[in-house]
């Protein structure tokens, strides 16, 4: 039996149904409101839910990780608030270690500016205070990661598993959305075991870390964590699917309320070997839902801002996908979409029955010596998308045209020379474009040059099994005398040396000391492409 309960904040009243369960909560409604104070209360309501909707939660993102300015460590800020892109050296990182990438995910209070920022182990503020307390907000799974050498660490260790998501009713509330990763070597699998919501909130300029609970049931796919306001644009639809099986979990999240819906089955199964690393994301109207696989391609499927409901799957592979699938993103009118894996970019044109074009090709090295590939991509707030690079350079892709077919959409290869590195990728966001769409008159003030990088002319390598457990297989064109690979970790340390023979073409390579994690093959003479090794 259910208790009923009226609740005020920041002049929105609703009525509040608390079911028995914690973790399944019931969606609150409206309280009829006929007195002529009532009227006056749904206008005020109507002005909160406005100053919500009108907000702009991703007009800065700051990411990156290290201290050392002189060698373009630190974090850099993306700033689109006036009129114009701005891109700025904003500090060192919280210690030489810390990452905010891909793994992690930032947001922005109503006025545009960030105030929230997490690696997946703490949360921090922009004091770089953690709220959240001394203690790791995801306990289980991959959670030693997060300290390393008595400091915070870099990182949990998994991506796109921890995201922001402003409350859309009351801008004092936050809640962060973070699933734990295991790894099962017997079956040589990965999986989250626990999916967290937890609350923050904020009185005057003071965050506060309220609670947190679970919201699932089964054993979930350990990435794919995004999501988009519903048709109302007063909560969140995210969509979790199942360990190797078709089943989503259809969450709303509104109002410090988490409502999980019925499970769908539709479309092929989220095994780990078939998905790899790829992104996912809904598109900017709310019309599609994708995730960009190694083994299939896309995996696309039409998506309901009402109901939440999946529809009209179908997979549309592409040339390509097995060489690392990463990032996917939709153009702002929904017509392409865009991805990329370690070294190509492709357009998918929707209105063509899925006409797949090859936009180009890059793989090269910076001023240090760093691989400068592909990653995952986002939209931003003025209607260009952002291509990461895929490793630890201050590089960053754009695609300055991306509603236009073909090379008209203006893939620019390293159109940003940030100050500092990035982390792989750029930290992950919800899809903000449903609720306020793009501006397209945010200048853009860096120019496009015709002269193609260095390093595009290096030898291919391929790499088998990757993720690799104990042992990896590398081909290459022949060597015409003996060479030396060295296998470099995220920080950018060697922790191996391959050694290739005079005259061979393939090599296998015990990497069984290795810890988990993400490592680059890289030829210090820069002859052979560098290509990025997950260890299990």
């Amino acid at each position: 039996m259910s208790m009923t309960q009226t609740v005020v904040k920041k002049n929105c009243i609703f009525q509040l149904n608390s079911g028995s369960n914690p973790n399944v909560k019931t969606d609150k409604v409206m309280r009829p409101l006929s007195s002529l104070k009532g009227k006056v209360l749904f206008l005020l309501f109507l002005m909160c839910i406005s100053t919500s909707v009108s907000a702009q939660y991703d007009m800065q993102w700051i990411f990156g990780y290290g201290q050392d300015r002189d060698l373009k460590f630190g974090f850099t800020l993306m700033d689109f608030n006036e009129g114009e892109l701005e891109v700025d050296y904003y500090g060192p990182a919280l210690n030489r270690y810390f990452n905010l990438d891909f793994g992690g995910s930032t947001i922005c209070d109503t006025t545009g500016h960030w105030s929230l920022m997490s690696n997946h182990c703490k949360i921090y503020d922009r004091t770089y205070s953690a709220i959240s307390g001394e203690n790791i907000i995801t306990p289980t799974g991959l959670s030693e990661n997060c300290i390393r050498n008595g400091e915070d660490g870099s990182g949990y260790g998994s991506y796109q598993s921890f995201i922001f998501l402003s409350d859309l009713e009351d801008p004092s509330k936050t809640y962060a959305l973070h699933k734990d990763m295991h790894i099962d070597f017997e079956n040589q699998d990965l999986y989250s075991q626990d999916f967290w919501f937890s609350t923050i909130s904020k009185e005057d300029s003071t965050y506060a870390f309220d609670k947190k609970y679970t919201i699932n049931d089964a054993r979930l796919h350990d990435e794919s964590l995004t999501a988009i306001p519903n048709k109302q644009k007063n909560g969140w639809w995210v969509l979790m699917p199942h360990q190797n099986s078709n089943a989503f979990d259809r969450y709303l999240i509104r109002s410090d309320t988490v409502v999980r819906l019925d499970t769908q089955r539709i479309g092929l199964s989220y095994h780990v070997q078939d998905i790899g690393i790829g992104q996912a994301a809904f598109s900017p109207k709310g019309s599609y839902f994708a995730k960009n696989t190694e083994k299939h391609g896309v995996l696309l499927y039409g998506f309901d801002t009402e109901t939440g409901q999946l529809s009209n799957f179908r997979a549309i592979p592409y040339p390509d996908s097995r060489n690392v699938a990463k990032g996917l993103c939709f153009s702002p009118n929904e017509r392409f979409i865009y991805v990329t894996t370690a070294e190509n970019v492709y357009q998918i044109d929707l209105e063509q029955d899925g006409e797949v074009f090859h936009i180009g090709y890059f793989r090269s090295f910076d001023e240090f010596g760093w691989p400068v590939g592909l990653g995952m991509i986002f939209p931003g707030p003025d209607c260009r998308l952002y291509v990461s690079p895929g490793s630890g350079t201050n590089n960053l892709h754009a695609i300055l045209s991306p509603n236009k077919k073909g090379m008209d959409c203006e893939f620019v290869e390293r159109a940003i020379e940030l100050p500092s590195r990035m982390p792989h990728h750029l930290p992950n966001i919800p899809q903000y474009r449903y609720l306020t769409g793009c501006d397209s008159t945010i200048y853009y003030p860096f120019t496009t040059s015709t002269n193609p990088p260095p390093g595009r002319n290096q030898k291919r390598m391929d790499i088998y099994p990757n993720p690799a457990w104990s042992e990896v297989h590398l081909l290459f064109p022949s060597v015409e005398q003996h060479k030396q690979l060295i296998i470099v970790n995220t920080d950018g340390q060697k922790v191996q040396d391959i050694h290739l023979t005079r005259g061979s073409n393939e090599t296998s390579v015990d990497v069984s000391d290795l810890p988990a994690g993400v490592y680059w093959i890289s030829d210090p003479e820069g002859i052979f492409e560098t290509i990025r090794m997950v260890k299990m």
